[in-house]
């Protein structure tokens, strides 16, 4: 399944609302459709699953969601940087 989000310079929105389901290993995909002025900006993507931070970075605008993140229930925070 993939997550589609959009990066305009400093603003992270998602497009559309979505679920996951704990438990699940390389199977979340993040897609980023990014409109920023530095266009030779190497971004990440971080995500916060209690006090636990996973810093992945985003190739091709794509990023697998780390299986840490997904192995128990919870609510997952996103941001993103360049």
């Amino acid at each position: 399944m993939i997550f589609k989000f959009k990066i305009d310079n400093d603003y992270l929105s998602e497009e559309g609302h979505f679920d996951a389901v704990s438990g699940n290993k390389n199977v979340y995909m993040c897609e980023f459709d990014v409109n920023c002025d530095e266009s030779s900006a190497i971004w990440f993507a971080v995500f916060k699953k209690g006090e636990e931070i996973y810093i992945v970075s985003i190739s091709g605008g794509k990023c697998n969601i780390p299986y840490e993140v997904l192995e128990n229930t919870g609510n997952i925070y996103l941001g993103c940087y360049a």
